[in-house]
C-alpha cells in the first residue's frame, strides 16, 4: 500500500493576491501586462471641449507606460492635441457616418495591431472587439458622479491610477501659436498693459447660450469700471453672434472678433494671457481650465458638477428652476430659448468683478 502522506492542496501560507489570480485569470494576466506594454489604442471623444477633458487619460497613460507606442482615434482637433507627443504613432479622425463596410474594416485593422491595451472612452464594444489583451471600456453612466474629466480618469484605474487629484491637462503650443497671440495682443508695439477679458458666447446647443445682448451689455458694464481689451471667441459658426455682440457694444475699439481665428493651441496660450473667461459651457471652458485662466461659467440644461471650470478664482451661475439641470436639446416647460436667459446681466457683472478682483 502506497505509504504516500496526504496531498496539501493550500500548503503554507497562500497570498489572498495569488488565490484570486488563480480563479481569475484576467488578473494574472493584467499583472503580466503591466510589464509588457508596447502597444496602446487609445479611443478619445469628438468635440474640442470633451477631448481636452480626456487629456488627463492620456497623461496618466504615458506616466504607465513610458516605453509605449499610442495610437489615437479622436475628432478633428485631437490632430493638433495629440498629434505633437513623441509617443503618438498616428492619429486617426474618425468619421461621423461611416458604412458598415467601413466600420469593419476599420476593427479589423485594429485587430491586426495586436494592441497589448485599448481604452476607449466613447463607452463601445471596440477594445472587445479589437482583441486586445487588456480592454478597458467606460463603467457605465448610471454608476458614476462627478467631473467628466475625473470620470474619465476612474477608467484606467484598474490600469494602476490611485490618485487623479493632480491628473493635468494637455494642450500643446506651437512657436507660431505663440507668435499670432502676441500679434493679436500687440506686444511688439509696447502698447500699454490692459485687462485681458475673452469672451465665449457660442455652444453646440442654442438652449446652452446666454442671449448676444446680454453679453454686449457685460462688455459695456466692464468696459466702463475695467481697463479693458475683449477678445471673442469660437468656431467659424460663431461668427454671426459674434458680431451681433459687436454691433450692440458701444465702444466698439476694445473688442476684437477671433471667432474661426486661432488653433486650439493658440486659443491655450490666448487664455493662458486672459485675466478672465466669460463663457457659456462650450469648448473654450475646458481650454481656460487646462491653462488656469478664472472663469465665469453660465450654464443652462447642462450639469455644472459634470462641466463646470476647474481653474481657481472662478465662478459659476444658474438659473433657479428645479428642472434643470435636464441636458435635453429642448425645453420641457416650452420656454423657446431655454433657462438660460433667465439669468440677469447684474449677477454675471458681479460675479465678473469677483473674478477680476
Amino acid at each position: 500500500m502506497c505509504s504516500r502522506p496526504p496531498r496539501k492542496y493550500f500548503p503554507g501560507k497562500i497570498k489572498a493576491s495569488r488565490v484570486f489570480a488563480v480563479f481569475f485569470p484576467a488578473r494574472r494576466r493584467l499583472c503580466l501586462l503591466m510589464d509588457n506594454v508596447k502597444k496602446i489604442l487609445f479611443i478619445s471623444l469628438s468635440n474640442v471641449g470633451d477631448i481636452v477633458l480626456t487629456t488627463p487619460v492620456f497623461r496618466k497613460l504615458r506616466e504607465l507606460f513610458p516605453d509605449a507606442v499610442i495610437d489615437v482615434v479622436s475628432g478633428p482637433s485631437g490632430k493638433s492635441i495629440f498629434g505633437p507627443d513623441p509617443a503618438v504613432r498616428k492619429v486617426t479622425v474618425r468619421r461621423k457616418r461611416q458604412s458598415m463596410a467601413q466600420r469593419i474594416a476599420e476593427i479589423i485593422g485594429w485587430r491586426r495591431e495586436k494592441y497589448d491595451i485599448a481604452v476607449d472612452l466613447k463607452n463601445s464594444l471596440v477594445p472587445l472587439l479589437v482583441g486586445a489583451r487588456r480592454a478597458v471600456p467606460l463603467i457605465p453612466f448610471a454608476r458614476k458622479s462627478g467631473h467628466m474629466r475625473d470620470m474619465h480618469l476612474r477608467v484606467i484605474k484598474g490600469l494602476g491610477v490611485r490618485n487623479s487629484s493632480h491628473a493635468g491637462f494637455m494642450i500643446p503650443v506651437s512657436e507660431q501659436d505663440r507668435v499670432l497671440v502676441a500679434g493679436i495682443l500687440g506686444e511688439e508695439e509696447n502698447t500699454p498693459a490692459k485687462r485681458i477679458v475673452t469672451i465665449s458666447p457660442g455652444a453646440k446647443s442654442h438652449m446652452k447660450r446666454w442671449p448676444a445682448r446680454k453679453y454686449a451689455e457685460i462688455i459695456d458694464l466692464l468696459g466702463g469700471e475695467y481697463g479693458l481689451r475683449v477678445f471673442i471667441v469660437g468656431g467659424e459658426e460663431d461668427a454671426a453672434t459674434a458680431a451681433s455682440i459687436i454691433s450692440c457694444v458701444r465702444d466698439k475699439e476694445i473688442v476684437a472678433d477671433l471667432t474661426g481665428k486661432t488653433t486650439i493651441g493658440a486659443l491655450y496660450e490666448l487664455m493662458r494671457r486672459s485675466d478672465m473667461l466669460l463663457t457659456n459651457d462650450s469648448g473654450p471652458l475646458h481650454v481656460a481650465s487646462a491653462a488656469g485662466t478664472p472663469t465665469v461659467a453660465i450654464f443652462g440644461p447642462s450639469n455644472e458638477k459634470n462641466y463646470g471650470p476647474l481653474s481657481e478664482k472662478s465662478e459659476i451661475l444658474f438659473p433657479d428652476m428645479p428642472c434643470r439641470p435636464c441636458g435635453k436639446a429642448l425645453c420641457a416647460k416650452g420656454l423657446k430659448d431655454g433657462c438660460i436667459p433667465m439669468i440677469g446681466v447684474e449677477l454675471v457683472f458681479e460675479s465678473a468683478r469677483k473674478v477680476l478682483g
